[in-house]
């Protein structure tokens, strides 16, 4: 049984590249620790997926957006597999129906799923023999059950929370090649309660926090580093939605990680500021970062979309203070384009950061994307400007602003971007960084064995 696990061409990371190496070139060199050095990371949740897949199944693993166009090409078209499985994101929806077609066309059992095709299911359906509504650890078993029976049904529904702790480790075998991957992609936990309505992640994981077995996480990391040189172990990068939320987990797991000399990030919102003996935790098992969705500095953005961070916008500059004072870095994350943003956001939230002590900043367009009830809200009031999804990249402007052209809020989030990429930013995160690698007593992501 040949069957081939595909991450298509145009995920966010790579819209992300074409933005920063194309619009700003000038920034290349000063951005090159910072984004080349960490950024490039595999799938995950593919290769998780693989777990689930028998031993004497050949499988072949290909991410489109780290092969040259050639051989990425070769790979995905110029071979037949029996069974082939693609998960999307919303920017690569066109390019995964694409290969789905190609290869049902070849005879092949086509499967997609992924956070799009969760959101559009009936989109989806005609391009695949299935998809994947949901969780796919849960999905998948039950579709392996009949693809052996050959009675695949047309759409399987995750029917409830995956227990974490039963999930295999990721197959970082099936990568032929580590080089580009300077950052190994975790999950230990999943869920998260505070539904903005922005966020797609709650509508495909639900509420409810979850997490794996604390040996279960440090299995997968030392896996993981068993790949890479002993002296340059990968940077990893923790996609769960809220990661410390049981903070007596996250305590005990924190102390296991102490003696790990990994180096890693994290999303957490700024409650963790509030417990300082967790914070003196991240510092001492090396955190370089809490990747924290600020969103905004104007609280009546949030008085529809979250209560909970609206009481929060108040206690951001207190917070910040308290998590790098104990030594973790925080990078900001910042949205533009919520109805209370006029013309003037830009400034004030650039002023906000300057004169916070953050030593990085993201800034994005507010994205509607489906799947969320701000896309049915939008969609609805008739202000989504396209539902061409190569265009629903947190870069984009795809819908009415409520107070601006959607031009100015594209020029908007350029000039932020320069702004927050200025040298007095990059030097306060070179700095903090190297003190971090330093203390881990390793140096930078140097690049992993092949084959290893």
């Amino acid at each position: 049984m040949r069957v081939a696990l595909i991450s298509p061409r145009g995920a966010e990371r790579y819209h992300t590249d074409v933005f920063v190496y194309n619009v700003y070139k000038k920034l290349r060199r000063e951005l090159i620790f910072a984004l080349d050095d960490l950024e490039r990371m595999p799938h995950v949740g593919l290769l998780t997926l693989a777990g689930y897949l028998p031993d004497d199944w050949e499988v072949a693993y290909i991410d489109e957006d780290y092969l040259h166009p050639e051989v990425a090409h070769a790979r995905v078209f110029e071979q037949e597999f029996d069974l082939v499985l693609i998960t999307a994101i919303n920017t690569q929806a066109y390019r995964a129906y694409q290969i789905a077609d190609h290869h049902r066309k070849n005879g092949a059992c086509v499967v997609l799923g992924g956070l799009h095709v969760s959101a559009m299911p009936d989109e989806a359906q005609a391009h695949a023999d299935a998809v994947f509504v949901g969780e796919g650890e849960d999905t998948l078993v039950r579709f392996l059950d009949d693809f052996r029976r050959g009675a695949v049904q047309p759409r399987y529904a995750s029917a409830r929370n995956v227990d974490l702790t039963t999930v295999p480790i990721p197959r970082w075998e099936l990568i032929d090649d580590f080089t580009p991957f300077k950052t190994i992609t975790l999950n230990a936990t999943r869920g998260c309660p505070r539904a903005c309505d922005y966020c797609y992640l709650p509508g495909a994981y639900g509420p409810k926090h979850r997490t794996k077995r604390i040996d279960q996480v440090l299995a997968e990391i030392e896996h993981a580093k068993s790949f890479y040189p002993a002296d340059s172990p990968p940077f990893f990068h923790f996609a769960d939605e809220n990661m410390f939320l049981d903070r007596k987990w996250a305590r005990d797991l924190l102390r296991e990680m102490a003696g790990m000399n990994v180096v890693w990030e994290a999303f957490s919102d700024n409650a963790v500021a509030d417990d300082p003996e967790l914070l003196d935790l991240l510092r001492e098992a090396h955190c370089l970062e809490l990747q924290m969705g600020f969103e905004t500095n104007n609280p009546d953005n949030f008085k529809d979309l979250s209560r909970w961070k609206y009481r929060q916008v108040p206690k951001y500059r207190e917070s910040m203070k308290r998590i790098l004072d104990a030594g973790v870095g925080i990078q900001g994350l910042f949205i533009v384009g919520f109805d209370h943003d006029d013309p003037g956001v830009f400034q004030r939230l650039r002023d906000f950061v300057y004169e916070s002590p953050l030593y990085c900043a993201e800034v994005a367009a507010l994205t509607p994307f489906p799947g969320t009830a701000l896309y049915t809200r939008m969609k609805k009031e008739g202000r989504l400007l396209t539902e061409n999804w190569e265009k629903y990249t947190w870069i984009h402007v795809n819908f009415q602003p409520a107070q601006m052209s959607p031009h100015e809020l594209m020029e908007g989030i350029m000039w932020l971007f320069v702004e927050f990429t200025a040298p007095e930013m990059i030097d306060r995160r070179l700095r903090h960084f190297r003190r971090v690698f330093g203390e881990a007593g390793l140096r930078r992501p140097a690049g992993a064995v092949a084959g290893a």
